[in-house]
């Protein structure tokens, strides 16, 4: 099993069903597509390429700093 942080924002599909995995409320595609090119920076952490966690910075009006989003897969919460 092989583990790896790229720089990189992650499709809209991956990261609707990463907000689902991590517990979170669903968000629509349209949203998805339309909010993610704002980030400033993301990581995406990725197991065999599937995607199970990942970090955005976010902003609003082109200089506030809006949201950090930090989203993780339930099935690895506690190993480390």
């Amino acid at each position: 099993m092989e583990y790896s942080l790229i720089e990189q924002l992650p499709s809209a599909e991956e990261y609707c069903a990463m907000r689902l995995k991590a517990g979170l409320s669903a968000r629509s595609l349209a949203a998805a597509k339309a909010g993610l090119p704002n980030s400033l920076y993301a990581i995406c952490i990725r197991k065999n390429d599937e995607l199970i966690g990942m970090v955005a910075l976010l902003v609003m009006a082109a200089v506030i700093l809006k949201w950090l989003i930090l989203l993780y897969h339930l099935n690895i919460k506690g190993k480390g």
